[in-house]
């Protein structure tokens, strides 16, 4: 993780897209924020409504792709729940905030124009700091394993994979 964490040292919460397991069994993939970097994982958060939060319950196997300026990190391995997960809400951008109150299934399907009724008509009442809402969520992809890729115009692109094994990891090199 030590790698994951130089590389992403100079991001602010990167987009990273994040795939799950359908009950069909199928992948599905989305765009979450990458909210932070630890010892042994990588944490996002959600609506705990949400699909990819159901996905997760009923399988929590995941892989993530944290694509940066020239360079790719694949992440693989588990997921669990976050025990504070507070934290990172205070960090998100007032939009966002909002969006993690007022992103409902029932408001987007309305028309446009109600969907924004209903947000300028929320922060209108709520000017101040917003707590985080109830259903607001954290998880932590802990891999197994890492993939690590590096773009070089001058030749072959470099490609390192990572495995956890036990307490430790094993590295080798992969065309790129």
């Amino acid at each position: 993780m030590r790698l994951a964490r130089e590389w992403l040292a100079s991001y602010d919460k990167p987009p990273m897209t994040l795939s799950t397991f359908g009950p069909d069994g199928y992948p599905d993939a989305r765009t979450v924020l990458l909210s932070g970097v630890d010892g042994g994982s990588v944490q996002f958060h959600t609506d705990a409504r949400s699909r990819k939060a159901a996905q997760l319950a009923a399988d929590p196997r995941a892989s993530a792709v944290v694509l940066l300026n020239g360079r790719q990190i694949v992440l693989v391995g588990d997921v669990e729940p976050l025990d504070a997960p507070h934290g990172a809400y205070g960090l998100r951008t007032r939009y966002l905030q909002v969006l993690a109150w007022v992103n409902t299934d029932e408001l987007a399907a309305r028309p446009p124009d109600v969907r924004r009724e209903a947000w300028k008509r929320f922060e209108e009442e709520h000017p101040d700091a917003l707590e985080p809402p109830p259903t607001w969520a954290g998880y932590r992809l802990r891999p197994r394993r890492m993939t690590f890729w590096t773009a070089d115009d001058a030749g072959p692109s470099t490609r390192v994979e990572y495995v956890r094994h036990g307490a430790g990891w094993t590295a080798r090199a992969l065309a790129g």
